[in-house]
């Protein structure tokens, strides 16, 4: 079981330039009472503030660092990589920041918050918001031997509650959408069409190129469609946002803010994947915006991972299948693509990365080839698990 533990204030104020905000008397006695026995799961600014691992907890710190590894610790780089290490049977508690609370709100059954009666204005790190009517709301011990006082208060999911709902920013493009909703229902473990995820689907194809804006051939920003999009998905009650597009990386901070839902990466997952993987270089198949970009690039090199991108000619070549056959409805120059694989392979590479959903229904035509990184299908099995069902049917480098 999932459980998260915080203080907050009376708008769910957190921290203060990587510090705690509230000091309330008797809370830390009441967490280490609560947390103590058990794994305790946090991000490495987090564990950093402390300075040390919690003593009578495991402590598991999710980073990017690979020379991070402090004694007393286990180190994961991504959440699906830290559910994987958590007992599902003994209760593990998440204790920050604000973005790991954010990812992980969609899977905790219990929230243990400590309400503070205050509010922060400078504070610059907030708990996510939360819908109150789908938990249990129990006042467990009042705080108030001094200022500010607070409730600690456990907030328990109801179980009766409608399942989790998944909202798929889409339309960039529309076949790799549509191959994406396809590919989640294919690989979610079900028995009748009432066990599949509930996903809500919006397929906004006239929004603006987003490879065009970023190498600065157009000037109509796809963001402010996108942020559109993502508060839309997020008023129909979505539990998590997806974005089937490599590309719409370069966007993803700032769409994150504009909602309070979790919103993984398809380029972070899929190089916490190639890492979990053990490949240790990768070949990177993109658009031309995300290899300007640099976007694997820079997440391969957090990960300690090498990487290869193709030749300017080969890049060429991938950009005329992407946008000249895939996005047109064309047939695929076979020989082409393969080509560019070749050359990448010959460099060392251990898997080449299909970063761009286009080259994912590629992959399919050619009936699929285990050398590559499909990062669609990584997408589609963390949604899968984002959303509490069962993945199955994926390749040799899944946990099923």
């Amino acid at each position: 079981m999932i459980s998260i533990i915080a203080a907050v204030g009376q708008n769910l104020e957190l921290g203060y330039k990587n510090d705690l905000i509230w000091r309330v008397k008797g809370d830390l006695q009441n967490f280490k009472a609560i947390t103590e026995g058990h794994a305790v799961v946090m991000g490495q600014k987090t564990y950093e503030s402390m300075g040390r691992p919690l003593p009578g907890r495991r402590n598991v710190v999710i980073t990017w660092d690979k020379e991070f590894a402090p004694d007393g610790v286990t180190v994961v780089y991504s959440i699906d990589e830290a559910i994987s290490v958590l007992d599902p049977d003994e209760e593990s508690f998440i204790i920050g920041g604000g973005s790991i609370y954010r990812q992980f709100l969609p899977l905790a059954d219990r929230l243990y918050l400590t309400e503070v009666e205050a509010s922060f204005p400078d504070a610059d790190t907030y708990f996510p918001e939360f819908d109150k009517s789908l938990y249990t709301r129990a006042v467990m011990k009042r705080l108030d031997a001094g200022e500010p006082a607070a409730d600690v208060v456990l907030y328990e999911k109801k179980t009766d509650n409608e399942p989790l709902k998944l909202g798929i920013l889409g339309g960039l493009g529309p076949a790799a959408s549509a191959y994406f909703y396809e590919m989640i229902t294919e690989h979610t473990k079900a028995e009748r069409d009432q066990d599949h995820i509930d996903i809500l689907l919006s397929s906004r194809a006239s929004t603006p190129d987003r490879t065009a804006f970023i190498l600065g051939k157009s000037r109509e920003n796809p963001l402010p469609v996108m942020i559109r999009d993502a508060k839309y998905l997020e008023s129909c009650n979505v539990s998590a946002i997806v974005i089937p597009c490599n590309t719409a990386h370069y966007f993803i901070d700032e769409i994150r803010r504009s909602v309070s839902v979790p919103m993984p990466s398809i380029i972070t997952e899929t190089v916490a994947h190639i890492k979990r993987a053990g490949y240790k270089k990768a070949g990177i198949l993109a658009t031309e915006g995300t290899v300007s970009a640099g976007s694997y690039q820079m997440e391969c090199e957090r990960a300690g991972i090498e990487w290869e991108i193709p030749s300017e000619e080969s890049q060429k070549a991938i950009s005329e299948i992407i946008y000249g056959n895939v996005k047109q409805g064309k047939p695929v120059d076979r020989e082409k693509f393969l080509a560019v694989c070749r050359e990448l392979f010959d460099k060392g590479c251990e898997t080449l990365i299909l970063g761009c959903t286009e080259l994912s229904l590629v992959n399919r035509s050619l009936g699929g080839d285990e050398r590559f990184t499909d990062s669609l299908e990584v997408l589609a099995y963390t949604a899968i698990k984002l959303c509490g069902h069962t993945p199955c049917g994926f390749g040799k480098d899944f946990k099923d």
